[in-house]
C-alpha cells in the first residue's frame, strides 16, 4: 500500500499503474482462454470422473486467483481515474 501511495503521487506512478492494470487484465483473459481450452480436453480425453473434477477445481481455483488479481487492477485503475 505505501507503494501504491509513492506511485499515486506523480504523473509517471499513473502511468505504471495503468500499464500494470493493462496487463492485469491481458493476463486474467490468458487464464480465462486456458483454463477454457485444458477444461474441455480434459473432459474430452480422461476417463476418470475423479481425477476430472480434482483437476477443474484446481483450474477453476486459478481463474479465481487471477480474478482476484484483476479486481484489485480495476480497483486501482478506478482511484487514479478518480483522481488526476
Amino acid at each position: 500500500m505505501k507503494k501504491f501511495c509513492q506511485l499515486k503521487s506523480d504523473h509517471r506512478g499513473h502511468q505504471t499503474i495503468i500499464k500494470h492494470y493493462e496487463i492485469m487484465n491481458y493476463l486474467e483473459n490468458q487464464v480465462d482462454d486456458h483454463n477454457q481450452r485444458t477444461i474441455g480436453s480434459l473432459v474430452n480425453h480422461s476417463t476418470d470422473p475423479v481425477e476430472i473434477i480434482k483437476r477443474k477445481e484446481v483450474y477453476e481455483n486459478f481463474e479465481s486467483v487471477a480474478d482476484r488479481c484483476e479486481d484489485v487492477a480495476d480497483v486501482l485503475a478506478t482511484i487514479i481515474a478518480k483522481n488526476q
